[in-house]
């Protein structure tokens, strides 16, 4: 049985975890189910990225090849690459949801799988738009007429996708990065393209976030344990110290016997 199957009565699966850990108290318990969620979205965000990969990733750009007049540009254009442009789109409406599965898992979707399947989801877009201005060039169109056209005739294309597709669901990544409070390489990608695209909009933000992890540490390669409310659990803070003495004044007692230099 999968991890996904196992997680398909939430309920039942939560009962399973208290059954099995009787003694655990609350905060042990809100870590194992944290764990438990992290596993399961981690299923899902790969299970995904299978589709992905086999379903949107193999549909390459057509290459023009003909004699480089201006008719057949526009006909490559309208024919070649629309038909392709329409077989991408279609994929990516079909994967976009397997993502999207995340964001459902009760009681609380785990932070790290959603920023990363938020940010796989909108870069398909994202990089679906780039593929257009990927388009290579002939050598010979350099500089000349023939360059505009094919490059005016592609922009004009791809800007719908850019504008009402890659750019609200990067944004949305964006957003659940704020609301989860979490920001790691997947959140920054979504970040890298939004300023690319839209320089006026939107920057990158690193110097005021530091490294795009949450867990940089080298004891710890993965983010904490996620509580339900989807809050991060994290380590009792240890007991303050209790304040030292003050540094004796020259001349004490104290002074003489440390040996400290008056």
């Amino acid at each position: 049985m999968g991890v996904k199957s196992l997680w398909s009565d939430p309920t039942a699966a939560q009962a399973r975890i208290r059954t099995a850990y009787p003694d655990d108290d609350e905060t042990q318990r809100e870590r194992r189910l944290g764990k438990s969620l992290g596993a399961v979205g981690e299923a899902i965000f790969f299970a995904a990225e299978e589709r992905r990969i086999a379903e949107v990733e193999t549909l390459k750009f057509p290459e023009y090849k003909g004699p480089g007049d201006k008719a057949s540009v526009r006909a490559h254009v309208d024919t070649k690459v629309k038909d392709w442009y329409l077989k991408k789109m279609a994929a990516i409406e079909k994967v976009g949801p397997e993502y999207a599965k995340i964001l459902d898992l009760k009681p609380a979707p785990p932070p790290k799988w959603v920023i990363a399947a938020g940010s796989r989801a909108g870069l398909m877009w994202g990089d679906f738009v780039d593929d257009f201005r990927r388009a290579p060039i002939p050598k010979a169109w350099r500089g000349t007429e023939l360059e505009q056209v094919y490059t005016t005739k592609i922009d004009e294309v791809s800007e719908p996708y850019k504008r009402d597709r890659a750019r609200p669901a990067l944004k949305k990544c964006l957003d659940l990065s704020a609301q989860f409070h979490y920001f790691d390489s997947f959140s920054r990608s979504c970040e890298v393209w939004l300023a690319k695209n839209y320089k006026g909009e939107y920057h990158v933000t690193d110097e005021l976030r530091g490294a795009p992890t949450m867990a940089n540490s080298g004891l710890d390669e993965t983010a904490p344990p996620v509580l339900v409310g989807g809050a991060f659990w994290h380590p009792p803070a240890p007991a303050p110290e209790k304040a030292k003495d003050p540094a004796p004044k020259p001349g004490s007692p104290k002074s003489a016997i440390s040996g400290r230099k008056t």
